[in-house]
């Protein structure tokens, strides 16, 4: 059975995206460009563009036009966003934005189960998968378990330079999860144009010896990122 133009039309623009001629957040060539450069009419290309937009290629703006649409990523086990984001063959980047010393929040002491005058490094980056914003990550790390920590590139992996430096691996998480609506802040940094979802995760981190090591609280693009999480019965 001979395959469908617009099936042809489809996998000729994808091609493009993936070799690059088309990139993350392009807007694509106008149905009428599109129809004129390919001698096919506007229907075909109309199908086409709907092929992509089932696969999660490309997205359409009302008014605006058709959009090249970033890959999501799905953390579901303790990896790190370097491990999830880089397996995908993406190139991962972290701005750090602050580092300073904080104490006496109580919130994070209950949840570390520490008291309430303990001393924290605050950890705030960017974190980027091919220069797309795609999370902004705030970590509370008791000094008493990383001293020195500050001294150290925390634009690498943060898991890494537990491991290397601190001999110190995570081995579960407790996070909660909630979606929440961008801020003016939030829209700058991740670089969103409009009111956009968000998923919002805190909780901590336990290292193998069953230590909470850290509090974290992060906010990820929805429309890039998402967590899975498996949840099985017990007898």
């Amino acid at each position: 059975m001979k395959e469908p133009i617009y099936i042809k039309l489809s996998r000729i623009i994808e091609e493009r995206i993936h070799n690059g001629i088309y990139n993350i957040k392009d807007r694509l060539p106008s149905e009428r460009d599109i129809a004129v450069a390919f001698k096919v009419s506007r229907m075909t290309v109309r199908q086409a563009i709907s092929v992509l937009e089932d696969k999660g290629i490309v997205y359409k703006e009302r008014g605006s036009g058709t959009f090249v649409k970033a890959p999501s990523f799905e953390q579901n086990n303790v990896k790190s966003f370097t491990d999830t984001v880089g397996k995908m063959g993406y190139t991962v980047k972290t701005k750090l934005l602050e580092l300073s010393q904080v104490h006496g929040i109580k919130l994070i002491a209950e949840k570390l189960d520490l008291p309430l005058d303990a001393k924290y490094f605050k950890i705030k980056r960017l974190r980027m998968g091919n220069d797309i914003p795609m999370a902004l990550e705030i970590l509370y790390v008791p000094i008493q378990y990383c001293e020195g920590l500050d001294h150290y590139n925390l634009e690498d992996s943060f898991y890494q330079l537990l491991e290397e430096v601190y001999d110190t691996k995570i081995n579960e998480v407790s996070y909660k999860m909630e979606a929440i609506i961008a801020n003016p802040i939030y829209r700058k940094l991740l670089e969103l144009n409009k009111a956009t979802a968000l998923l919002k995760v805190t909780g901590v981190s336990i290292d193998l010896n069953g230590r909470k090591l850290f509090y974290e609280e992060s906010i990820y693009r929805s429309d890039l990122y998402n967590y899975r999480v498996d949840i099985h019965r017990k007898f």
